[in-house]
């Protein structure tokens, strides 16, 4: 009996009621909390901060139906469809690479949109603006900025980054890679002494990069000089790879397959002595070592502070993923209805899977919006310092609550302790994360007694594009609940 209740009430929120009525969906649509306009759009500036009108013409430009997602591509398309999308946002020139050094925020600004859109193309973009791209310029000198960054930054040469081997991971002053001066030649000699020093997990370096900003040990006469990065070209326009450079395809993963991942080989491969970038150090055509930074430390922390940026960006990622699922999750709660015409946001179990996580997000927002103030500002040693302190932070602290969140959208876990975990270095203490939380769950308060109008409001100042509600998890439900009755 209970059962064909449950049934009967299944139908009715389906098919309505068979006596012409609409569905019981369709009306809880109508009398679901809505989001205030007005409050959202003050919180969208507030959060958002800087460069509106740009993130508005990229969110605009994502309208491209190419940027549509496409859910049964093999890996092959797949990558393929990534290239494309890489190579229309590339021709759009939203930015330039410099940025990196001369605007930050914009740099930041422009990246971040691509989040919200396809995290193949967020990532492979990254890798070729932030972690390539952003290198050159950082430790290039200003030729070597002039005779690489303008084709990058249209997608005319392509970039990867060549520091994680095998078998070091993370750390990287103990890489083997060997990059030995020629003086004879002029040149420098790029040698993989053995599998365990192969570059692996290189994203492009499968077939989409034509050129590696490749981190190596630097031996000139002899003497070691430490870790110093070198242009390596993989391959031609045409894909052939370049003389003693071997490479693998790391092959499928469980995410992000429209980025070919990859493993490099270099086999005595020779570049010219004007491949080291070299802000930082140079080697004479005689071969003579000279460094502004005489300290091997300190030039070993900024040969390395090409990371900062890429780290922000991942954490920045999170916390859009976290904002698309909350708000497709929270306006989904207030448009179901379960038992009756109860709409499952009304009830506390549901809130508090949801509300703690919605605070959580806004928390870590005004965490990373700090971080990004400190790479704008003008750098001193000390805030050079706390910004790698931060960035590396930032990326763990963002993950763990957003892999909560979503888990607890899809899996219904509790999100209660997030805030305990969001300590960015001193950047966001626990109190300070609390405070935050306190102000959230304050604004909630004082939007009224309507709980889903203030939650509503609250995701609507994350400034969701309603075209890139698909993106990267929301995919049908927006349309399955625009269109009630339609299965």
């Amino acid at each position: 009996m209970a059962a064909q209740r449950r049934v009967a009430a299944l139908t009715r929120h389906l098919k309505g009621d068979g006596e012409g009525r609409t569905p019981v969906v369709s009306g809880a649509l109508c009398r679901a909390s809505s989001a205030d306009p007005e409050v959202a759009a003050v919180l969208y500036k507030f959060i958002t901060r800087d460069n509106m009108e740009l993130r508005q013409k990229i969110f605009d430009f994502l309208k491209d139906p190419i940027y549509q997602p496409e859910h049964y591509l093999s890996i092959a398309d797949f990558r393929a469809l990534t290239r494309e999308r890489f190579a229309r946002f590339a021709a759009a020139h939203f930015f330039t690479i410099t940025d990196y050094v001369d605007n930050p925020r914009r740099f930041l600004a422009t990246l971040e949109c691509l989040a919200w859109a396809d995290y193949s193309l967020a990532i492979l973009s990254g890798v070729h603006y932030t972690l390539c791209g952003g290198t050159i310029t950082k430790l290039g000198s200003a030729a070597q900025v002039a005779a690489h960054v303008p084709a990058m930054d249209v997608g005319r040469l392509r970039g990867c980054f060549g520091m994680t081997e095998l078998g070091h991971g993370s750390d990287v002053a103990g890489i083997r890679t060997r990059a030995s001066y020629d003086a004879a030649t002029r040149e420098f000699v790029l040698t993989t002494p053995d599998d365990d020093a192969s570059k692996y997990w290189i994203g492009g370096a499968a077939g989409t990069a034509h050129i590696c900003a490749v981190f190596a040990q630097l031996e000139v006469a002899g003497r070691e000089e430490g870790v110093h990065v070198f242009l390596v070209p993989l391959r031609d326009e045409a894909g052939r790879p370049h003389p003693g450079v071997r490479t693998a395809d790391c092959g499928a993963k469980m995410g992000l397959n429209g980025v070919d991942n990859g493993q490099i080989w270099l086999d005595d491969v020779r570049v010219p002595r004007e491949a080291m970038l070299s802000r930082l150090a140079t080697v004479s055509p005689e071969g003579r070592y000279s460094s502004a930074l005489p300290d091997r430390g300190a030039r070993f922390g900024a040969t390395v502070g090409g990371l900062t940026m890429g780290r922000v960006l991942i954490a920045g990622a999170a916390v859009t993923a976290s904002a698309i699922g909350l708000t497709v999750a929270i306006n989904y709660a207030h448009a179901r209805p379960q038992f009756g015409d109860t709409l499952i946001g009304d009830y506390l179990t549901h809130q508090r899977r949801l509300y703690p996580a919605l605070a959580a997000t806004y928390a870590l927002h005004f965490a990373l919006d700090r971080v990004k103030a400190l790479l704008a500002a003008p750098p001193t040693p000390a805030r050079a310092k706390a910004i790698h302190v931060a960035s590396a932070a930032a990326a763990p602290a963002a993950a763990a609550p957003l892999l909560r969140t979503l888990s607890a959208l899809h899996a219904l876990s509790c999100l209660e302790g997030a805030a305990a975990e969001l300590a960015l270095g001193g950047v966001l203490t626990r109190a300070g994360a609390e405070s935050l939380r306190g102000l959230v769950n304050d604004l909630c308060r004082r939007l009224g007694e309507d709980r889903g109008a203030a939650a509503r409001t609250l995701c609507a100042g994350f400034g969701c594009p309603d075209h890139l509600m698909w993106a990267p998890i929301a995919r049908d439900w927006t349309t399955a609940f625009k269109y009630p009755g339609k299965a």
